[in-house]
């Protein structure tokens, strides 16, 4: 199951980058010198850097959108299934919400103190962040569009690493939190928790 959600939230990842990388082709081969060097700068001054910019930041919004949505979809299966194994365990049956499990997951820091909701906001803000420094930087030093997409494509690469090692964590914070809100129901009074 945990297999699945990370191969759900990477392909979903994967196509969209695809579909930026494709864009910023078209983008950057019809740009002009002088539409180049604004890039450069960070300003965006014609209809085609405005365009090339609201592509990024549609990318950018489907990324903090999408994959925390889908998260959530595959997971909220997962929580249900992990309280019934515990209660299971106990050969008794509990009545924990799936539903319940998610809302206390978020209110719970996760490995390093992050929120669940700044995980995947921060995911996007980064990549997105990174992926303008990388286009302003190939235009600087002077990349073809195929060196600056190629290098976009490994930064995304690494991103989707991130993007595994995330899901898995928070897949793993769930599963502890379905297993506190399990004992609870079963009225233990006491849990201690070892790594």
């Amino acid at each position: 199951v945990n297999s699945e959600t990370v191969n759900l939230l990477t392909k979903r990842f994967g196509v969209l980058s695809v579909e930026l990388i494709r864009d910023l082709r078209i983008h950057l081969d019809d740009l002009s010198d002088a539409e180049l060097k604004a890039l450069q700068s960070g300003k965006y001054t014609t209809p085609r850097l405005k365009e090339l910019k609201q592509d990024i930041d549609h990318w950018y919004s489907q990324l903090k959108e999408e994959l925390p949505a889908l998260f959530m979809e595959a997971t909220l299966p997962y929580a249900a299934y992990e309280a019934a194994f515990m209660a299971r365990l106990y050969a008794k049956e509990v009545d924990v919400k799936a539903e319940s499990i998610l809302r206390e997951a978020k209110k719970k820091p996760i490995a390093g103190g992050m929120l669940y909701d700044e995980i995947f906001d921060n995911l996007a803000l980064k990549t997105r962040n990174q992926t303008m420094h990388v286009l302003r930087n190939g235009i600087a030093s002077g990349w073809t569009t195929k060196q600056i997409t190629n290098e976009i494509k490994v930064l995304q690469e690494s991103t989707q690493r991130n993007v595994e090692a995330d899901v898995r964590t928070m897949r793993n914070h769930v599963a502890n939190t379905a297993y506190e809100q399990t004992f609870q129901a079963l009225g233990f009074k006491y849990l201690m928790r070892v790594a």
